[in-house]
């Protein structure tokens, strides 16, 4: 609903939502690596996983318009159980597609992400790095996309040390903590720009 009280048209017909979460450990051989090797390593394994997720969705039979992300990075937390990785980060790809997807159109993704970056293992890349449903399935996709990510609007000043030691590192390597497909970014823009202009 825009501040106007209209609403903004859908552009998928039968919209699903699918989260793929792509991790690596920070303890890899029993050693801490350094958050920004970390990061690093995450990024660095991005750009084929991509390829990956694209081909995958040429493969489920959909065009590319009839699909989009919005990826995200937040550091792992102790109170979700982050283990050793509690301060390092991980990324959330929201994937928006218009008909149905699976799990297993998915695992293309997920084993490209393992074998790309040195420090993501198997174990945590199981099915329960992806999580599909239908839009229909949820009251408000924003608040379940916003809570499955952490996206909070708190000043750094109300972070824990475990935000802070993640925002510290991605800062140093110039980590994108946000990236978008082009079609999400220009939903974006238009969104925002119709809804200043209300």
């Amino acid at each position: 609903v825009r501040p106007s009280g209209g609403e903004c048209e859908g552009a998928y017909s039968d919209p699903y939502v699918s989260l793929i979460t792509l991790t690596a450990s920070a303890k890899p051989e029993g050693e801490y690596i350094g958050p920004v090797d970390h990061l690093q390593s995450l990024r660095d394994s991005w750009d084929t996983t991509y390829h990956a997720l694209r081909n995958a969705m040429v493969r489920a039979g959909f065009e590319s318009h009839q699909w989009t992300y919005d990826r995200r990075a937040e550091p792992h937390r102790g109170d979700r159980g982050g283990g050793v990785n509690v301060g390092y980060g991980h990324e959330h790809v929201v994937l928006i597609t218009d008909g149905p997807v699976s799990h297993a159109d998915l695992t293309p993704v997920i084993d490209t992400h393992v074998r790309e970056n040195p420090y993501a293992g198997e174990a945590a890349h199981g099915r329960q790095s992806t999580e599909i449903k239908a839009a229909n399935e949820l009251t408000d996709v924003a608040s379940y996309v916003a809570d499955y990510c952490s996206i909070e609007a708190r000043p750094l000043t109300e972070r824990s040390p475990a935000y802070l030691m993640w925002a510290a590192a991605a800062t140093a390597c110039g980590y994108r903590t946000v990236s978008r497909s082009d079609s999400a970014t220009q939903a974006v823009k238009a969104d925002m720009c119709k809804q200043r202009y209300e």
